[in-house]
């Protein structure tokens, strides 16, 4: 389980946007304390790399699917999904 504070925070709204368009965000919000510190830690690689600012560093699909913490969550269809009906 991971709980934490979201990256972008601010009191002010447009701060947040401006936060989210620098890609400045709290990475110390993950790694709130908690049970779990190898988990956040993996959310946090995994967040680092969905959220870099660089297009050519910032993760694949792949990439994502492939992160230690989904590690324990196998890829797999729905079994009750709209097109296979």
């Amino acid at each position: 389980t991971l709980v934490g504070s979201r990256p972008f925070q601010h009191s002010f709204p447009p701060r947040i946007q401006a936060r989210i368009i620098k890609g400045d965000w709290d990475q110390n919000a993950v790694l709130a304390p908690g049970v779990d510190l190898d988990s956040r830690r993996d959310a946090l690689d995994l967040m680092r790399g969905c959220l870099e600012m660089d297009v050519k560093r910032r993760w694949t699909i792949r990439q994502i699917l492939d992160s230690a913490w989904l590690h324990d969550y196998p890829e797999k269809e729905p079994e009750d999904t709209p097109w296979r009906r």
